[in-house]
């Protein structure tokens, strides 16, 4: 008995040494929400709860859906969340948390060998593009550019701006059309309503701002403020390079 628990002690200090090692490594820095405080994480529980709100309409609406037809959904609904375009790299190709999550690895995942009947064929597609279609619907609206927060707009586009266009997805392989922002053009109010874009198959074409999306790296980028502590006090946030699992 000793000797087991001397070598567990020894293999918990060594992932701990392995630990802070990748840390340190890929410089990764947590940041910790306070227990019990989920609205903490403000954006991505909002995400939450309208995943949940989209994925319960949907399987209502599927009548009578087998249970093969509802797993494969959800497998189905696994691909489109983690397929989303959450940033762009240097040369201007989308991020997505698949790409982190399963790098190299592009496959979709099909159908179970249990789903073999047409009517669960026919559930699990008429479900999967309905979840698609409300949930491109709510995603790109939140990253709507045209928001306006506090009497002010959120974001004003910029030329080079990666951007995503609200039209041409294709329901069937879950994709969001690209673009990149090449002009510009404002109103009398000093606003910008409508911008050039070039897609990704090098077109080029004026859309309504109404029309384009941000990306998630990006719209937190340009929503960052300047925290002040309040003057009545209260609880507050740690600051983020006090937040360590390892010594230094």
């Amino acid at each position: 008995m000793k000797a087991a628990k001397e070598q567990d002690k020894s293999t918990k200090a060594l992932a701990a040494e392995l630990e802070c090692a990748v840390q340190d490594r890929w410089r990764i820095d947590f940041r910790f929400n306070p227990a019990g405080a989920p609205h903490w994480g403000g954006s991505w529980e909002r995400m939450i709860q309208e995943i949940k709100k989209v994925l319960a309409s949907t399987v209502e609406s599927v009548a009578g859906i087998h249970e093969e037809a509802f797993r494969t959904l959800l497998v189905r609904v696994e691909g489109i969340l983690n397929r989303r375009p959450i940033a762009f790299d240097e040369n201007g190709l989308p991020v997505s948390p698949f790409d982190i999550v399963s790098p190299g690895n592009k496959e979709t995942q099909g159908f179970p060998s249990e789903a073999s009947t047409l009517e669960v064929l026919r559930q699990v597609r008429q479900a999967a593009q309905r979840f698609w279609k409300r949930w491109r619907e709510f995603y790109l609206s939140t990253l709507a550019v045209d928001r306006v927060f506090g009497g002010q707009r959120s974001i004003q586009l910029k030329p080079g701006d990666q951007v995503l266009l609200r039209e041409g997805s294709n329901p069937l392989v879950n994709s969001y059309t690209a673009g990149k922002i090449v002009e510009v053009f404002r109103s009398n109010d000093g606003y910008v309503r409508s911008a050039l874009v070039e897609t990704e198959d090098g077109r080029q074409a004026v859309r309504d701002v109404r029309r384009i999306s941000i990306t998630e790296g990006a719209a937190l980028e340009r929503k960052k403020m300047p925290v002040k502590r309040p003057p009545s006090g209260g609880v507050w946030r740690p600051e983020p390079h006090t937040i360590s699992l390892c010594e230094s």
